[in-house]
């Protein structure tokens, strides 16, 4: 980077420093306290160490260094107790900050300021004396070129001086030490001053002088600005210093363009100020801006640097004239300047070189035309370089079109005229043939704007018509030879042609207007026009864009008068175009008809054209002539002509037709709907269509991309079509397709139902007295109307939300259905007789035992479906809770209508809510499926909350005879529900519940006011006389907290307690229910005092009599429920008395049971289940009581003698046969759950074999089935020591239970498990069951011996059942995609509480896969290694280990540590010793030892080490000998510890079956074996055994004892019979020496 050279010559200079000695300038005294050369400050005065040894490392040039010393100093700063800033400190600091703040580092300078920021806030006022020498330093760091070192510089700056007002007061205090620094860098510093060459490179120092440069230039002007021309005139000598440095200027020439755009602007505000305009020297000036900076690159600059060159040039024109001094003309420069082009500026640049051409004085420009050339050259090289963007190119013409005058403006006429002809023409003929030898490529969009300012110029048309009639030829021959029709590149030839004929008319119509000779240009286009005409009829309208330039010269007016033309055109029309319309042309013959309507050739013409277009023989030419001729046709009377005849209409039809086949065409059918206006053709053509939206029609998509295209472009026609009876049937069709499986149909239908909304949108909204809304009618029609072609309640509640704006009461009215409709196909569910199970759900539902009056069989067929198979009033009901959101919105429609329609809600949520908990109840829906399932859960949500929100508005005065509000309707709806309870009909029995829903929450949000509270014994009065059943027993129920108050209810009670005293049940069973249900609910009452009002003695009689009669009711189980339920509640008060009903009680409980053979649960009429019910509450009743202090002996010691056959009766209920299943069967879930509760105390002597409880596990019931298997498997392992003594004792082959395993046949598979929600869905049963049949099969693995063990295994591995097993839980969890779920859960014991059922399934596969492993480890390895898949392999050996093997490998040597510790106890071999086993649990090692010698002094064994691998039982155990020496062979060592590790590989990797084998062999080896005779030891000291043996006395010896006997005793003789010792064979090496 280069910079002006320092001039030092100025006294300010001179005073800033001096050289040191003979070194001259070589080592210059800091001129600036930004220099490196400045005096570092003493730092010895500081007494803290760590401040001193920061400030150190400051002063060091390394800017990571600096970097920590400044980090280490704002933590300092920002620490809870700061170190004291005296000073010593801030001398140090201030003498450091400024070289540092400039610090080629970014981070450096960010924390300098950083720091500096919070010294300044921390000294505060101890600054002021400081702040002449600082100010000028830190409020450079505001003009950083890094915007964030700026930012954290004025950041530090406004901790001090908080308002920019402050901030700028700092500019006007301080002027004079901020321009003496200023004057100071300018003047004296340079790269090699602000940075140490040394450890500086020359680019990072000249950078960093650039940057302090753009600084000051940038503070300068806002120290203008800062005061006013009184205060600046304090400064004047340096203001006059500054200003009118020549060195200061000749940094608009500098190498940087941030320096060069600070000096630009720096100029630019100098000019804005009169006091400070004449301190400037024009000349200098001139000569560093004219004479240097034109001719410099000024890249990132050039916009600043125009724009001040503008401002002097306005201010100071003599610049370029008088001061100018340059050897060369100020126009040499311009012209080096403008061949330079933008210079990275943006569009603008050129206007503003007008700007610039406008100001320069008129003498300035040359005034020979080679120099005016030479200048227009320059500029059109510097808009057409390469470099520029081509979005520059127009504005850069426009601006020479501008500037030619200028340049120009010292030329003679004819010197000016031969100008514009060499540089203006070219470009007129470059737009109009462009040329890649032309000197212009002007682009085609908005190229017409810049020829139209170009003919704008005084004399350019004159110039140009004069050349018009050779360019003319020039487009005609170039017409004549564009390219036939069968070229590849015909298109793209017409197409030039056709640009080509629209320029030259653009330019032809302003010549006509502007040029002199208006003649020539008239006879020009004459002859362009008879020649295109001529060559479009002789090549047979093939050159279309020949065609389009005719159509286009035929709108210039100079032809508008012409006879001449207008005979051509007529003749043209006649005689040649019918023949050729057809042709590529055929739109520019569309424009000419239209052009000629008002002549009398047009109608003649056309019908020609039309008979030729329905002559063709292409159906696609038929088709787009029709449509041409439709388009000229249209507003004229021959299109009433047209439209009546036949072949019209005939055409018309093929065309639709053709487009419901095809999906082709929908334009031309658009375009004839929305130009005919004869509506019965409109209409047929739209009932066409419609028929068409057909699910099974192929058709379906093509109409539907039909009526989108018709809605885009005539919806109009769409509006009209809709309001009829068609288009109702059109709208619905698209509603229904909306959900159509296809989703390309769906899509298309969603499409046309939006554009259909926004056409209704756009209608009148429904007024009263007048036609109901379309739309409306759609949807209302549709909600009442179910069947498989019906729309879905979701669809049709979007379409009404869309349409109901907020708060608007008459449009949710206008969108109910018909309730008439939603009431009678209500009714029929109502009449059906309730499912007498729901007594167990709901707490008011006694009353379902008293048998109905009147009830329907509802048959299916009779019930209406749609495809979702909803019936009529649950889809009302649903679509009804979707449009009404709120309580508010119901209640802004009228009361009487709120309160029909919440009744109506209230009956179907509560038929819709009994299906969810029981779905045999009823039929209100009929599919089952999970989605649906989730909607009708929604809707009961929903319209519980839209119905409790109705309650909570209601207000407390709901039931009380005042002014009613607009939530009366609430209230109104509880009291007709009520009156519609009266009588003993099925209806009448959910009305009472629907009445009793609504009530009871009302009392419980409200109370129950004075007014009603005073009424109630009128009410039970009124009730009581009545003999209203369903209406008393729902007011009871839902008043049962109020009532015990009321002496008309005791009374009531006590009559009930009497009437049932000694009642006969079978002979007046109906009587005896109904009283039985009252008097139930009284006892419900959870008033202790109200039930005591009876007296005891009656009470007594009363359970005397009801136990009596259980026998007598046996068959009547709808009274044997209500009697059950009551003992129940009567207990509590009776408990403590005596007699002999306790053990009738008990009896009758067991008989019960026993004889019970079906559940009930089969038919929902079936009272069997309520039974069940009420005796497994009563005797969870008695086992309660029965541990209560003083609660009776008598039912304490029955319970006590009874309590097996209890126990038998409950487990007969056990193992009933369950066909259904519990999960949609509320009802059915309690009883088989309570069933299972009590079963689990069931005593194990009663529970048969195993075998006959197997078949329970397949059970329906979840409960059942998790009863079964907890029995089963608490016994099936009690019993395996038992098997294991009759297989070892009796020889017997025991097997796994047929019955077990063939339930594990059918495996389930993973797509049982598709479409479930694990997180809240349980585990299918089927799924659950056969996991645990299999923890079944591992539980007689537990306590089995060895010996059994492996025949289980045997059983196991011959039906081949574990590899199904193993397979679908690898691919549940994810082994076969590579993702094994992360266990952190404990897998080796039951029972597991798992957070969600995905856990659950997750913990029951890792358990058998640990069962399978620690059990049957050969099968699942074998599975393992001939598993094909690499990936499930890999994932299942890495999860292994990390997941499963932990836990095999410690249960492993539990296994061995318990073997070892009954080794004494329970020898295996009475000839061998036991093993000593050493354990390492953390490295999965068991060491085994075998004594040889058991000798205290020399004992000796032999060891050998089992290590268990990561992977294991997957990857084998590996056996390895810890003896160095063995006594025995090696080969027979070696094989011992192969045989060893097979024999764990082989026994299911059993450990202990290895040292076994291990031990059986040593043992084995060793037996027989004597000591040896001479060292009375079995092992010698080299550890073998005695091998050599005499032949004569048959004694053995060791060979090492008897070398060294025979070598001591110099003689070859037994030791012991003294004979010669033949067993050596060669010499003993004692014989050797």
């Amino acid at each position: 980077m280069v910079f002006p050279k320092t001039n030092a010559k100025s006294s300010h200079a001179a005073a800033a420093g001096s050289s040191f000695g003979g070194f001259g300038g070589a080592f210059t005294a800091a001129s600036s306290p930004l220099s490196y050369l400045a005096i570092v400050p003493d730092i010895s005065r500081i007494q803290d160490p760590n401040i001193v040894v920061i400030f150190k490392n400051l002063i060091k040039k390394d800017s990571i260094t600096k970097a920590r010393a400044l980090d280490e100093l704002h933590k300092l700063l920002t620490a809870e107790k700061p170190p004291n800033i005296d000073e010593a400190f801030l001398d140090v600091w201030l003498g450091l900050f400024p070289r540092t703040s400039i610090e080629a580092d970014r981070k450096v300078r960010l924390l300098a300021h950083t720091v500096q920021g919070q010294i300044a806030a921390a000294v505060g006022t101890k600054l002021a004396k400081h702040m002449k020498s600082l100010i000028g330093v830190w409020l450079l760091g505001l003009y950083d070129n890094d915007k964030q070192v700026a930012s954290t510089a004025k950041s530090a700056l406004s901790l001090v001086f908080t308002t920019p007002d402050k901030r700028q007061q700092l500019r006007k205090v301080y002027q004079d030490s901020i321009l003496d620094l200023c004057l100071t860098i300018i003047q004296t510093e340079t790269p090699q001053t602000l940075s140490d060459e040394k450890t500086t490179s020359s680019e990072e120092s000249e950078a960093k002088y650039a940057r302090v440069l753009a600084a000051v230039l940038g503070l300068l002007p806002d120290v203008f600005r800062a005061g006013d021309a009184s205060l600046r005139s304090k400064c004047i000598s340096k203001y006059e210093e500054l200003l009118g440095d020549k060195q200061l200027w000749a940094l608009a020439s500098a190498d940087d363009a941030s320096v060069r755009r600070g000096a630009h602007r720096l100029l630019r505000s100098t000019l804005d100020y009169l006091d400070l305009k004449p301190m400037l020297d024009t000349k200098s000036l001139s000569s560093a801006y004219l004479e240097k900076s034109l001719a410099s690159n000024q890249t990132g600059s050039a916009s600043d640097f125009l724009d001040t060159i503008t401002a002097i040039t306005s201010v100071y024109p003599t610049i370029w004239t008088d001061d100018w001094k340059g050897k060369k003309s100020p126009s040499s420069r311009l012209r080096s300047f403008l061949r330079s082009g933008t210079q990275g500026s943006q569009a603008t640049y050129w206007s503003k070189i007008t700007a610039l051409l406008q100001a320069i004085p008129s003498l300035a420009f040359p005034t020979s035309v080679e120099d005016v050339e030479a200048l227009l050259e320059a500029y059109r090289k510097g808009i057409t370089k390469k470099d520029e963007p081509k979005s520059y190119l127009l504005p850069g013409v426009n601006g020479l079109l501008q500037a030619i005058p200028i340049i120009a403006s010292q030329l003679s006429h004819e010197d000016h005229t031969l100008v514009f002809a060499r540089y203006v023409l070219p470009l007129a003929q470059s737009y109009l043939l462009p040329s890649p030898e032309s000197q212009w490529s002007l682009p085609a969009t908005r190229s017409t704007e810049t020829v139209e300012k170009m003919l704008q110029i005084p004399g350019m048309a004159n110039i140009l018509a004069g050349e018009w009639t050779q360019i003319t030829e020039q487009v005609l021959e170039m017409m004549k030879l564009s390219l036939p029709e069968q070229s590849k590149d015909y298109k793209t030839s017409q197409d030039r042609i056709s640009e080509l004929g629209q320029r030259w008319t653009n330019i032809s119509g302003f010549l006509s207007k502007s040029a002199d000779d208006k003649a020539l240009i008239q006879a020009c286009v004459k002859k362009y026009f008879s020649t295109t005409l001529d060559l479009v009829k002789t090549r047979q309208g093939k050159p279309y864009g020949v065609a389009v330039a005719m159509v286009h010269v035929l709108q210039l007016e100079t032809l508008k008068d012409s006879t001449e033309i207008s005979d051509l055109l007529d003749h043209f029309l006649l005689n040649v175009m019918p023949e050729i319309f057809l042709s590529p042309s055929i739109s520019s013959f569309g424009q000419l008809l239209t052009l000629s309507k008002g002549n009398d050739v047009f109608e003649e013409s056309w019908k020609s054209c039309l008979k030729t277009t329905f002559a063709a023989s292409d159906p696609a030419k038929q088709l787009n002539g029709f449509t041409e001729l439709m388009k000229t046709a249209r507003g004229s009377s021959l299109q009433d002509k047209l439209l009546s005849l036949p072949e019209v209409h005939k055409f018309i039809q093929s065309q639709l037709q053709h487009s419901l086949q095809s999906d082709a065409n929908w334009d031309f059918l658009a375009a004839i709907t929305a130009q005919i206006q004869a509506e019965d053709l409109q209409m047929d053509i739209l009932g066409t269509m419609t028929s068409s939206l057909s699910i099974s029609n192929e058709s379906t998509n093509h109409a539907l991309h039909g009526f989108e295209i018709l809605g885009q472009r005539d919806p109009a026609t769409l509006k009209s079509f809709a309001d009829t009876t068609a288009g109702q049937a059109m709208m619905s069709s698209v509603l229904r397709l909306t959900e159509d499986h296809d989703e390309t149909i769906s899509e298309s239908a969603s499409k046309v139902n939006l554009i259909i909304h926004g056409l209704s949108a756009s209608l009148p909204s429904q007024l009263a007295g007048t036609k109901t809304h379309t739309l409306t009618e759609v949807i209302k029609d549709g909600v009442v109307e179910a069947s498989t072609k019906s729309v879905s309640v979701h669809t049709l509640a979007a379409q009404a939300t869309a349409m109901i704006s907020a708060k608007d009461p008459a449009t949710i009215q206008s969108l109910l259905p018909d309730l008439a409709i939603w009431e009678k196909e209500l009714q029929k569910f109502l009449a059906a007789p309730p499912a007498l199970a729901l007594r167990i759900t709901h707490s008011s539902a006694g009353v379902l035992l008293v048998e109905p009056s009147t009830s329907v069989t509802l048959q299916e067929t009779d019930i209406p479906r749609d495809v979702e198979g909803l019936s009529i009033p649950l889809r009302i009901a649903m679509y009804i809770t979707e449009i009404i959101k709120t309580a508010e919105d119901l209640a802004n429609i009228p009361s009487e209508l709120a309160s029909r329609l919440l009744q109506l809600l209230t009956a179907t949520r509560m038929l819709a809510n009994d299906k969810l908990g029981f779905l045999g109840c009823n039929n209100i829906w009929s599919s089952q499926n999970a989605s649906l399932e989730e909607d009708i859960i929604d809707f009961v949500s929903n319209s519980q909350l839209l119905i409790s929100g109705c309650i909570a508005q209601s207000g407390e005065g709901w039931s009380d005879d005042e002014p009613s509000s607009k939530y009366s309707f609430v209230g109104d709806a509880a009291n007709q529900l009520f009156q519609k309870a009266q009588g003993l009909s099925s209806s009448s029995y959910y009305s009472a519940i629907a009445y009793a829903h609504l009530t009871a929450e009302l009392i419980e949000v409200h109370g129950l006011s004075q007014t009603k509270s005073a009424a109630l014994p009128t009410d039970l009065t009124n009730l009581r006389k009545s003999k209203q059943v369903l209406q008393t027993t729902a007011f009871i129920n839902t008043h049962s907290s109020f009532i015990s108050s009321v002496p008309i209810a005791s009374r009531w009670y006590n009559e009930c307690v009497a009437d049932l005293t000694g009642f006969d049940f079978a002979e007046k069973p109906e009587i005896g229910i109904q009283r039985l249900c009252l008097l139930d609910l009284f006892l419900s009452s959870e008033d202790e005092a109200f039930i005591s009002t009876a007296a005891h003695q009656r009470l007594v009689f009363l359970f005397r009599d009801l136990v009596s009669s259980l026998e007598s009711t046996l068959e009547l189980s709808k009274v044997q429920t209500l009697i059950l339920s009551i003992i129940r509640r009567l207990i509590s008060q009776l408990y403590t008395v005596y007699g002999e009903y306790w053990e009738s009680i008990v009896e009758h409980l067991t008989s019960l049971w026993l004889k019970t053979k079906d559940i009930g649960d089969k038919d929902i009429h079936d009272p069997t289940l309520n039974v069940l019910y009420e005796s497994i509450r009563l005797y969870q009743t008695l086992k309660q009581v029965a541990t209560i202090e003083d609660c009776n002996d008598d039912l304490i010691e029955i319970l006590a003698a009874r309590e097996s056959d209890c126990h038998k009766g409950l487990f007969n209920l056990l193992i009933l046969d369950r066909s259904a299943p519990d999960e949609t069967n509320q009802p059915l879930r309690i009883v088989n759950n309570a069933i299972a509760r009590q079963a689990s105390k069931i005593s194990p002597s009663l529970i048969p074999e195993a075998e006959n409880m197997y078949h329970l596990m397949n059970s329906p019931s979840e409960s059942i089935q998790q009863a079964v298997f907890e029995l089963l498997h608490s016994q099936i392992p009690t019993k395996q020591e038992q098997a294991s003594l009759d297989a070892a004792i009796e020889q017997q082959v025991i097997r796994l239970p047929e019955e077990l395993l063939s339930l594990l046949i059918m495996v389930p598979k993973v797509s049982d498990l598709e479409g479930l929600n694990l997180t809240v869905q349980n585990i299918p049963l089927n799924v659950k069951g056969h996991l645990l049949n299999w923890i079944l099969v591992f539980d007689h693995f537990k306590n089995a011996s060895h010996q059994l063990r492996l025949m289980y295994a045997d059983s196991l591995k011959e039906g081949d059942y574990l590899v199904p097993l193993l397979e679908f839980a690898f691919e549940v969890l994810g082994h076969t995609k590579g993702s094994p779920p992360n266990i952190k859960f404990d897998i080796t014991t039951l029972p597991f509480s798992p957070d969600s059922p995905r856990q659950e399934l997750q913990w029951y596969l890792c358990h058998l896969y640990y069962l399978s492993l620690t059990h049957v480890s050969s099968i699942a390895k074998d599975w393992w290694v001939d598993c094909r898949s690499r990936l499930t392999k890999a994932t299942v050996e890495s999860w292994t280990a990390k997941s499963i093997s932990p836990s095999v490998i410690a249960a492993s040597l539990v296994d061995v540590r318990t073997w070892s510790a009954a080794q004494e106890t329970n020898p295996i071999d009475d000839d061998a010793k036991p093993l000593t086993i050493r354990i390492n649990a953390s490295a999965a090692e068991v060491t085994a030892s075998y004594e040889l010698n058991a000798d205290e002094e020399d004992s000796r064994s032999c060891s050998i080490l089992v290590s268990l691998p990561p992977s294991f039982p997957l990857a084998q155990a590996a056996v390895s000998s810890l003896s160095h020496k063995t006594t025995f062979e090696e080969r027979r060592w070696r094989s011992w510890l192969r045989i060893t590790q097979g024999v764990i590989a082989f026994s299911n990797n059993s450990i202990v079956d290895g040292l076994l084998a291990w031990r059986r062999n040593v043992a084995g080896a060793m037996a027989g074996k004597s000591e040896c005779t001479i060292c009375y030891s079995v092992v010698s000291e080299d550890g073998k055994l005695p091998s050599k043996r005499c032949k004569t006395c048959k004694n053995s010896f060791h060979m090492l004892c008897l070398s060294k006997w025979f070598a001591n005793s110099g003689e070859r003789k037994c030791p012991l019979c003294r004979q010669e010792f033949t067993g050596l064979g060669r010499g003993t090496r004692g014989d050797r020496d």
